[in-house]
Protein backbone atom coordinates (compact mmCIF):
# COMPACT_ATOMS: atom_id res chain seq x y z
CA UNK A 1 0.00 0.00 0.00
CA UNK A 2 0.96 3.14 -1.21
CA UNK A 3 2.09 5.92 1.46
CA UNK A 4 -0.71 8.54 2.27
CA UNK A 5 0.55 12.24 1.70
CA UNK A 6 -3.04 13.60 2.51
CA UNK A 7 -2.67 12.53 6.14
CA UNK A 8 -1.99 15.53 8.47
CA UNK A 9 0.15 13.34 11.03
CA UNK A 10 3.76 12.83 12.33
CA UNK A 11 5.13 9.90 10.44
CA UNK A 12 6.56 7.41 12.30
CA UNK A 13 9.93 6.75 10.36
CA UNK A 14 10.45 2.97 11.79
CA UNK A 15 6.84 1.91 9.98
CA UNK A 16 7.69 -0.09 7.43
CA UNK A 17 6.27 1.27 5.16
CA UNK A 18 7.13 4.71 5.93
CA UNK A 19 10.92 3.46 6.09
CA UNK A 20 10.55 2.05 2.68
CA UNK A 21 9.76 5.45 1.21
CA UNK A 22 12.45 7.31 3.53
CA UNK A 23 14.85 4.78 2.11
CA UNK A 24 14.55 5.77 -1.79
CA UNK A 25 13.94 9.64 -0.85
CA UNK A 26 16.82 12.30 -0.58
CA UNK A 27 17.64 13.46 2.71
CA UNK A 28 17.16 17.36 3.99
CA UNK A 29 13.31 17.34 2.42
CA UNK A 30 11.62 16.12 5.40
CA UNK A 31 14.00 17.01 8.48
CA UNK A 32 17.07 19.23 7.82
CA UNK A 33 20.21 17.62 7.47
CA UNK A 34 21.62 19.94 10.57
CA UNK A 35 25.73 20.21 9.43
CA UNK A 36 27.12 23.56 10.11
CA UNK A 37 28.93 24.13 6.69
CA UNK A 38 27.85 23.34 3.26
CA UNK A 39 29.18 23.77 -0.45
CA UNK A 40 27.04 23.99 -2.77
CA UNK A 41 28.36 22.98 -6.08
CA UNK A 42 26.60 23.85 -9.47
CA UNK A 43 27.24 22.58 -12.76
CA UNK A 44 26.85 22.55 -16.32
CA UNK A 45 27.10 19.03 -18.73
CA UNK A 46 29.16 19.54 -21.27
CA UNK A 47 28.57 15.66 -22.72
CA UNK A 48 26.72 13.04 -23.96
CA UNK A 49 23.67 11.89 -21.96
CA UNK A 50 25.28 8.07 -21.73
CA UNK A 51 28.81 9.36 -20.65
CA UNK A 52 26.78 12.04 -17.75
CA UNK A 53 25.19 8.76 -16.85
CA UNK A 54 28.52 6.87 -16.52
CA UNK A 55 30.09 9.39 -13.77
CA UNK A 56 26.99 10.28 -12.04
CA UNK A 57 25.66 6.96 -11.04
CA UNK A 58 28.44 5.49 -9.09
CA UNK A 59 28.75 10.12 -7.33
CA UNK A 60 25.25 9.31 -6.28
CA UNK A 61 26.01 5.84 -4.96
CA UNK A 62 28.65 7.08 -3.07
CA UNK A 63 27.63 10.49 -1.89
CA UNK A 64 23.84 11.13 -1.44
CA UNK A 65 22.05 10.65 2.06
CA UNK A 66 19.11 9.08 1.80
CA UNK A 67 15.75 10.24 4.39
CA UNK A 68 16.42 7.40 6.06
CA UNK A 69 20.39 6.96 6.67
CA UNK A 70 19.81 10.20 7.84
CA UNK A 71 16.96 9.46 10.26
CA UNK A 72 19.23 6.50 12.00
CA UNK A 73 21.92 8.71 11.83
CA UNK A 74 20.46 11.31 14.18
CA UNK A 75 18.76 9.00 16.34
CA UNK A 76 22.67 7.57 16.72
CA UNK A 77 23.64 10.97 17.40
CA UNK A 78 21.40 11.46 20.16
CA UNK A 79 21.78 7.97 21.98
CA UNK A 80 25.49 7.49 21.58
CA UNK A 81 26.95 11.12 20.50
CA UNK A 82 28.33 9.43 17.54
CA UNK A 83 28.25 12.64 14.27
CA UNK A 84 26.45 11.32 11.18
CA UNK A 85 28.69 10.90 8.05
CA UNK A 86 29.03 13.76 5.68
CA UNK A 87 25.36 14.83 4.04
CA UNK A 88 25.42 14.67 0.25
CA UNK A 89 21.97 15.29 -1.93
CA UNK A 90 21.79 15.54 -5.95
CA UNK A 91 19.31 18.11 -7.56
CA UNK A 92 18.66 18.62 -11.35
CA UNK A 93 17.54 21.74 -13.27
CA UNK A 94 14.72 21.37 -15.92
CA UNK A 95 17.83 21.73 -18.48
CA UNK A 96 19.39 19.14 -16.49
CA UNK A 97 17.24 16.68 -17.35
CA UNK A 98 17.55 17.59 -21.02
CA UNK A 99 20.60 17.07 -21.02
CA UNK A 100 20.04 13.92 -20.15
CA UNK A 101 18.34 13.07 -23.10
CA UNK A 102 14.48 13.92 -21.39
CA UNK A 103 12.39 15.45 -24.50
CA UNK A 104 9.51 18.21 -24.19
CA UNK A 105 6.95 15.83 -23.68
CA UNK A 106 8.65 13.82 -21.22
CA UNK A 107 9.33 16.72 -19.22
CA UNK A 108 5.67 18.03 -19.31
CA UNK A 109 4.64 14.28 -18.18
CA UNK A 110 6.90 14.03 -15.40
CA UNK A 111 6.66 17.32 -13.74
CA UNK A 112 2.91 18.81 -14.81
CA UNK A 113 3.12 21.44 -12.19
CA UNK A 114 -0.78 22.23 -12.15
CA UNK A 115 -3.24 21.88 -14.11
CA UNK A 116 -2.41 23.27 -18.11
CA UNK A 117 -3.29 27.13 -18.48
CA UNK A 118 -3.29 27.72 -14.93
CA UNK A 119 0.43 29.72 -15.20
CA UNK A 120 3.40 29.48 -16.13
CA UNK A 121 5.37 25.63 -15.44
CA UNK A 122 8.09 27.71 -13.05
CA UNK A 123 9.95 24.55 -12.92
CA UNK A 124 10.52 23.55 -16.33
CA UNK A 125 11.48 27.28 -18.11
CA UNK A 126 13.45 28.27 -14.79
CA UNK A 127 13.93 31.07 -12.43
CA UNK A 128 15.11 33.40 -15.13
CA UNK A 129 11.99 33.36 -17.08
CA UNK A 130 9.91 33.82 -13.75
CA UNK A 131 11.34 37.48 -13.20
CA UNK A 132 7.85 39.41 -13.84
CA UNK A 133 5.80 36.70 -11.75
CA UNK A 134 8.76 37.32 -8.99
CA UNK A 135 9.63 41.06 -8.81
CA UNK A 136 13.19 39.67 -9.01
CA UNK A 137 15.91 42.13 -10.69
CA UNK A 138 17.16 41.76 -14.54
CA UNK A 139 19.36 38.54 -14.68
CA UNK A 140 22.05 40.35 -16.44
CA UNK A 141 22.41 41.63 -12.80
CA UNK A 142 23.10 38.59 -10.98
CA UNK A 143 26.58 37.26 -9.93
CA UNK A 144 28.29 35.57 -13.03
CA UNK A 145 27.67 32.06 -11.91
CA UNK A 146 24.03 32.55 -11.87
CA UNK A 147 23.51 34.31 -15.20
CA UNK A 148 25.26 30.97 -16.47
CA UNK A 149 23.14 28.04 -17.77
CA UNK A 150 23.01 25.20 -14.52
CA UNK A 151 22.16 21.47 -14.70
CA UNK A 152 23.14 20.18 -11.33
CA UNK A 153 23.73 21.32 -7.84
CA UNK A 154 25.70 19.00 -5.71
CA UNK A 155 25.28 20.17 -1.58
CA UNK A 156 27.29 18.83 0.45
CA UNK A 157 27.49 19.30 4.02
CA UNK A 158 29.14 18.07 7.06
CA UNK A 159 29.67 19.94 10.94
CA UNK A 160 34.00 19.83 9.93
CA UNK A 161 34.64 22.47 7.62
CA UNK A 162 38.54 21.40 6.85
CA UNK A 163 36.99 17.56 5.77
CA UNK A 164 34.00 19.78 3.94
CA UNK A 165 36.25 21.34 1.87
CA UNK A 166 38.64 18.36 0.95
CA UNK A 167 34.93 16.31 0.25
CA UNK A 168 34.48 19.09 -2.29
CA UNK A 169 37.67 18.63 -4.20
CA UNK A 170 36.66 15.29 -4.58
CA UNK A 171 33.74 15.68 -5.88
CA UNK A 172 34.80 18.15 -8.56
CA UNK A 173 37.39 15.87 -9.20
CA UNK A 174 35.02 13.55 -10.31
CA UNK A 175 32.71 15.49 -12.04
CA UNK A 176 35.67 17.36 -14.45
CA UNK A 177 35.16 14.53 -17.23
CA UNK A 178 31.34 15.16 -17.82
CA UNK A 179 31.44 19.53 -17.99
CA UNK A 180 32.30 22.70 -16.09
CA UNK A 181 31.76 24.29 -12.67
CA UNK A 182 29.51 27.06 -12.95
CA UNK A 183 30.26 28.06 -9.22
CA UNK A 184 31.01 26.99 -5.54
CA UNK A 185 28.55 28.78 -2.77
CA UNK A 186 29.86 28.13 0.72
CA UNK A 187 27.54 27.92 3.84
CA UNK A 188 28.13 28.72 7.41
CA UNK A 189 25.64 28.20 10.20
CA UNK A 190 25.68 31.51 12.69
CA UNK A 191 24.66 30.97 16.55
CA UNK A 192 24.07 33.30 18.84
CA UNK A 193 25.40 32.96 22.51
CA UNK A 194 22.73 30.60 23.37
CA UNK A 195 23.49 28.22 20.68
CA UNK A 196 20.82 28.84 18.70
CA UNK A 197 21.18 29.52 14.82
CA UNK A 198 21.17 33.36 13.71
CA UNK A 199 20.78 35.29 10.18
CA UNK A 200 23.23 38.28 10.05
CA UNK A 201 20.82 40.27 11.01
CA UNK A 202 21.16 38.90 13.93
CA UNK A 203 17.46 37.24 14.19
CA UNK A 204 17.37 33.56 15.11
CA UNK A 205 15.86 31.35 12.84
CA UNK A 206 14.20 28.04 11.72
CA UNK A 207 11.56 29.08 15.02
CA UNK A 208 8.52 27.90 12.25
CA UNK A 209 9.33 24.81 10.40
CA UNK A 210 6.26 22.27 9.40
CA UNK A 211 6.73 18.87 10.85
CA UNK A 212 6.60 15.35 9.03
CA UNK A 213 8.06 13.23 11.14
CA UNK A 214 8.42 11.49 14.84
CA UNK A 215 9.96 12.53 17.73
CA UNK A 216 8.77 15.99 17.66
CA UNK A 217 10.80 18.27 20.23
CA UNK A 218 11.54 21.47 21.61
CA UNK A 219 9.53 24.24 19.45
CA UNK A 220 8.26 22.15 16.46
CA UNK A 221 5.94 20.23 18.79
CA UNK A 222 1.80 20.08 19.21
CA UNK A 223 0.95 22.83 21.03
CA UNK A 224 -2.90 24.17 22.21
CA UNK A 225 -3.11 27.32 19.49
CA UNK A 226 -0.64 26.15 16.42
CA UNK A 227 0.10 22.35 15.53
CA UNK A 228 3.39 22.14 12.93
CA UNK A 229 2.19 18.58 11.43
CA UNK A 230 1.80 19.29 7.70
CA UNK A 231 0.65 16.65 5.62
CA UNK A 232 3.40 14.63 3.31
CA UNK A 233 1.67 16.43 0.42
CA UNK A 234 3.25 19.84 1.21
CA UNK A 235 6.54 18.79 -0.14
CA UNK A 236 6.21 15.47 -1.78
CA UNK A 237 5.22 14.75 -5.42
CA UNK A 238 5.80 11.34 -6.94
CA UNK A 239 9.23 10.74 -8.85
CA UNK A 240 6.90 9.25 -12.00
CA UNK A 241 10.10 8.97 -13.67
CA UNK A 242 11.21 6.59 -11.37
CA UNK A 243 8.22 3.68 -11.97
CA UNK A 244 8.37 2.80 -8.27
CA UNK A 245 5.19 3.61 -5.93
CA UNK A 246 7.70 4.32 -3.30
CA UNK A 247 9.71 6.75 -5.29
CA UNK A 248 9.46 10.66 -4.28
CA UNK A 249 10.99 13.95 -4.85
CA UNK A 250 10.38 17.80 -4.23
CA UNK A 251 11.05 20.48 -5.75
CA UNK A 252 13.91 23.36 -4.69
CA UNK A 253 14.64 26.54 -4.76
CA UNK A 254 17.98 28.32 -4.25
CA UNK A 255 18.34 31.95 -4.41
CA UNK A 256 22.00 33.97 -3.18
CA UNK A 257 20.37 36.42 -1.11
CA UNK A 258 22.94 39.67 -0.28
CA UNK A 259 21.89 41.37 2.77
CA UNK A 260 22.59 45.13 3.95
CA UNK A 261 23.35 44.35 7.54
CA UNK A 262 24.31 47.86 8.26
CA UNK A 263 21.25 49.48 6.35
CA UNK A 264 19.10 47.60 8.42
CA UNK A 265 20.61 48.59 11.69
CA UNK A 266 20.41 52.14 10.89
CA UNK A 267 16.79 52.03 9.65
CA UNK A 268 15.60 50.07 12.73
CA UNK A 269 17.13 52.73 14.81
CA UNK A 270 15.12 55.30 12.78
CA UNK A 271 12.01 53.74 12.99
CA UNK A 272 12.22 53.09 16.51
CA UNK A 273 12.79 57.06 16.68
CA UNK A 274 9.69 57.73 14.01
CA UNK A 275 7.58 55.43 16.71
CA UNK A 276 8.82 57.49 19.73
CA UNK A 277 10.63 54.11 20.81
CA UNK A 278 13.43 55.50 22.20
CA UNK A 279 16.78 53.76 22.44
CA UNK A 280 14.86 51.05 24.76
CA UNK A 281 12.69 50.00 22.14
CA UNK A 282 15.51 49.66 19.17
CA UNK A 283 14.76 45.96 19.81
CA UNK A 284 11.11 46.36 19.21
CA UNK A 285 11.41 48.08 16.08
CA UNK A 286 13.52 45.09 14.30
CA UNK A 287 10.39 42.74 15.37
CA UNK A 288 7.92 45.22 14.43
CA UNK A 289 9.10 44.43 10.85
CA UNK A 290 10.37 40.25 11.04
CA UNK A 291 7.32 39.28 13.92
CA UNK A 292 10.01 38.10 16.13
CA UNK A 293 12.79 39.67 18.66
CA UNK A 294 16.28 38.76 18.10
CA UNK A 295 15.92 36.00 20.73
CA UNK A 296 12.96 34.32 18.83
CA UNK A 297 10.20 35.76 21.19
CA UNK A 298 7.16 36.28 19.00
CA UNK A 299 5.87 40.01 19.04
CA UNK A 300 2.52 38.35 19.04
CA UNK A 301 3.23 37.24 22.47
CA UNK A 302 5.01 39.96 24.85
CA UNK A 303 6.28 43.61 24.05
CA UNK A 304 9.59 42.47 24.98
CA UNK A 305 12.06 40.09 24.21
CA UNK A 306 11.67 37.47 27.27
CA UNK A 307 13.97 34.33 26.10
CA UNK A 308 10.92 32.46 24.93
CA UNK A 309 11.44 31.80 21.45
CA UNK A 310 7.58 30.17 21.84
CA UNK A 311 5.87 28.63 18.30
CA UNK A 312 2.66 27.99 20.05
CA UNK A 313 0.27 30.67 18.91
CA UNK A 314 -1.81 32.05 15.92
CA UNK A 315 -2.62 35.65 14.95
CA UNK A 316 -6.44 35.61 15.07
CA UNK A 317 -8.16 36.30 17.96
CA UNK A 318 -6.92 38.04 21.07
CA UNK A 319 -3.14 38.37 19.46
CA UNK A 320 -4.72 39.98 16.52
CA UNK A 321 -3.32 43.66 16.77
CA UNK A 322 0.27 42.76 18.41
CA UNK A 323 2.04 41.96 15.18
CA UNK A 324 2.09 43.88 12.34
CA UNK A 325 0.12 42.18 9.36
CA UNK A 326 3.17 43.17 7.29
CA UNK A 327 6.02 42.06 9.47
CA UNK A 328 7.81 39.41 7.69
CA UNK A 329 6.69 36.16 9.23
CA UNK A 330 2.96 36.96 9.25
CA UNK A 331 2.77 37.52 5.92
CA UNK A 332 5.12 33.99 5.24
CA UNK A 333 2.80 32.32 7.53
CA UNK A 334 -0.77 33.87 8.26
CA UNK A 335 -1.78 31.68 11.18
CA UNK A 336 -5.76 32.14 10.92
CA UNK A 337 -5.86 35.36 9.01
CA UNK A 338 -7.18 34.08 6.15
CA UNK A 339 -9.36 32.35 7.80
CA UNK A 340 -10.73 35.22 9.83
CA UNK A 341 -10.88 38.08 7.33
CA UNK A 342 -11.26 36.29 3.77
CA UNK A 343 -13.14 33.11 5.19
CA UNK A 344 -10.12 31.24 3.00
CA UNK A 345 -10.35 27.71 4.64
CA UNK A 346 -7.24 27.22 7.11
CA UNK A 347 -6.31 23.81 4.91
CA UNK A 348 -5.68 25.96 2.02
CA UNK A 349 -4.03 28.92 4.02
CA UNK A 350 -1.46 26.40 5.31
CA UNK A 351 -1.07 24.62 1.89
CA UNK A 352 1.54 27.13 0.71
CA UNK A 353 3.90 26.50 3.47
CA UNK A 354 7.83 25.78 2.52
CA UNK A 355 10.09 23.78 4.67
CA UNK A 356 13.24 26.02 4.35
CA UNK A 357 17.00 24.61 4.50
CA UNK A 358 18.71 27.96 3.75
CA UNK A 359 21.85 28.77 5.81
CA UNK A 360 23.82 32.33 5.97
CA UNK A 361 27.13 32.72 3.93
CA UNK A 362 29.72 35.01 4.82
CA UNK A 363 31.38 36.16 7.65
CA UNK A 364 31.53 39.76 10.23
CA UNK A 365 33.75 39.81 12.36
CA UNK A 366 32.04 42.48 14.62
CA UNK A 367 28.62 41.05 16.02
CA UNK A 368 27.71 44.50 18.20
CA UNK A 369 25.96 43.58 21.89
CA UNK A 370 24.70 40.26 22.52
CA UNK A 371 21.46 41.58 22.13
CA UNK A 372 22.30 42.23 18.81
CA UNK A 373 21.78 45.75 18.32
CA UNK A 374 24.79 47.79 17.87
CA UNK A 375 25.40 50.32 21.07
CA UNK A 376 27.58 52.97 19.16
CA UNK A 377 27.53 54.21 16.04
CA UNK A 378 31.22 53.08 15.70
CA UNK A 379 29.91 49.72 16.26
CA UNK A 380 27.17 50.45 13.43
CA UNK A 381 29.97 51.35 11.02
CA UNK A 382 31.69 47.76 11.42
CA UNK A 383 29.02 46.35 10.19
CA UNK A 384 28.50 44.80 6.36
CA UNK A 385 26.54 46.56 3.64
CA UNK A 386 27.75 43.60 0.96
CA UNK A 387 29.38 40.11 0.88
CA UNK A 388 27.17 38.57 3.99
CA UNK A 389 23.80 37.04 3.32
CA UNK A 390 21.68 34.10 2.93
CA UNK A 391 21.96 30.86 0.76
CA UNK A 392 17.72 30.49 0.98
CA UNK A 393 16.53 27.17 -0.01
CA UNK A 394 13.04 25.16 0.26
CA UNK A 395 11.67 22.44 -0.93
CA UNK A 396 7.71 22.31 -1.74
CA UNK A 397 5.13 19.96 -3.88
CA UNK A 398 4.88 22.57 -6.63
CA UNK A 399 7.17 25.93 -7.06
CA UNK A 400 4.62 28.02 -8.50
CA UNK A 401 1.86 27.34 -5.80
CA UNK A 402 4.62 27.76 -2.72
CA UNK A 403 7.43 29.83 -3.19
CA UNK A 404 5.83 31.68 -6.20
CA UNK A 405 2.74 32.32 -4.24
CA UNK A 406 4.51 33.55 -1.08
CA UNK A 407 6.72 35.74 -3.10
CA UNK A 408 3.55 37.62 -4.51
CA UNK A 409 2.00 37.80 -1.30
CA UNK A 410 5.05 39.70 0.47
CA UNK A 411 5.32 42.17 -2.37
CA UNK A 412 1.22 42.73 -1.96
CA UNK A 413 0.57 46.08 0.26
CA UNK A 414 -2.94 44.62 0.70
CA UNK A 415 -1.93 40.89 2.02
CA UNK A 416 -3.73 40.19 4.51
CA UNK A 417 -5.04 43.70 5.03
CA UNK A 418 -6.02 46.63 3.27
CA UNK A 419 -3.10 48.88 2.85
CA UNK A 420 -1.01 46.91 5.24
CA UNK A 421 2.16 47.39 3.52
CA UNK A 422 4.64 44.70 2.07
CA UNK A 423 7.06 42.34 3.78
CA UNK A 424 9.91 44.49 4.76
CA UNK A 425 12.08 40.98 5.02
CA UNK A 426 11.09 39.40 1.64
CA UNK A 427 9.74 42.04 -0.51
CA UNK A 428 12.49 43.97 -2.95
CA UNK A 429 10.34 45.59 -4.58
CA UNK A 430 11.84 48.24 -7.86
CA UNK A 431 11.31 50.75 -7.83
CA UNK A 432 10.72 52.00 -3.83
CA UNK A 433 6.69 51.94 -3.80
CA UNK A 434 5.30 55.41 -2.63
CA UNK A 435 3.01 53.62 -0.36
CA UNK A 436 4.71 53.23 2.98
CA UNK A 437 3.93 50.12 5.72
CA UNK A 438 1.91 51.28 8.90
CA UNK A 439 3.34 50.51 12.03
CA UNK A 440 1.56 50.31 15.57
CA UNK A 441 2.98 53.20 17.99
CA UNK A 442 2.11 50.82 20.64
CA UNK A 443 1.76 47.56 21.17
CA UNK A 444 -1.90 45.79 20.74
CA UNK A 445 -2.94 49.05 19.05
CA UNK A 446 -3.22 49.75 15.34
CA UNK A 447 -1.45 50.34 13.00
CA UNK A 448 -1.04 54.11 12.42
CA UNK A 449 1.84 55.37 11.55
CA UNK A 450 3.31 55.65 8.17
CA UNK A 451 7.13 54.70 7.70
CA UNK A 452 9.21 52.13 4.75
CA UNK A 453 11.01 49.56 5.62
CA UNK A 454 13.01 47.63 3.30
CA UNK A 455 15.34 47.08 0.50
CA UNK A 456 17.80 45.84 2.64
CA UNK A 457 17.96 42.26 0.70
CA UNK A 458 19.15 41.90 -2.83
CA UNK A 459 18.99 38.72 -4.96
CA UNK A 460 22.39 37.81 -6.73
CA UNK A 461 21.21 34.52 -8.84
CA UNK A 462 19.50 31.60 -8.33
CA UNK A 463 17.57 28.94 -9.97
CA UNK A 464 14.91 25.58 -9.50
CA UNK A 465 15.44 22.50 -8.75
CA UNK A 466 14.24 19.09 -8.57
CA UNK A 467 15.62 16.32 -6.13
CA UNK A 468 14.20 13.24 -7.33
CA UNK A 469 14.21 9.68 -6.03
CA UNK A 470 17.07 7.10 -5.47
CA UNK A 471 16.01 4.70 -7.52
CA UNK A 472 15.81 7.56 -10.50
CA UNK A 473 19.57 8.47 -9.56
CA UNK A 474 20.65 4.65 -9.97
CA UNK A 475 19.58 4.87 -13.43
CA UNK A 476 18.99 8.45 -14.78
CA UNK A 477 17.40 7.14 -18.01
CA UNK A 478 14.13 8.55 -19.53
CA UNK A 479 12.32 5.86 -21.16
CA UNK A 480 10.27 4.86 -18.18
CA UNK A 481 8.40 7.92 -18.36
Amino acid sequence: MAIDLTARIAHEPTDHEVATVLGKLQGNILKGHGRDHVSNIFFHFTVSPENIRAVMIPLAQRIVTSALKQHQQARQMTAFGVPGEPFGSLLLTAKGYRALGFTEAQMAKAFPEGAPGEGKPFFRVGMKACRAELGDPDPSRWEAPFQDEIHLLVLLADDDEQFLLRETRSVLNQLSSIGRVVGVEHGHALRNADGLGTDHFGFVNGRSQPIFLKPQSGLNREGNAWNPIEPLECVLVHDEIASDEHAFGSFYVFRKLEQDVFGFRVRERELAEALGLGAAGRERAGALAVGRFRDGTPLALSPVPIGVADNDFRYDGTLDNKCPYHAHIRKMNPRGDQSKLKGVPESVERSRRLARRGIPYGKINHQGTSSGVSSTREALDGLPRQGVGLLFACFQSDIREHFGFLSARAKFADFVQFRTGQDPIAAAPEPVPSDPQKWPVRWGEPLTEPFYFGHFVTLKGGEFFFAPSLPFLNRLVPNAV
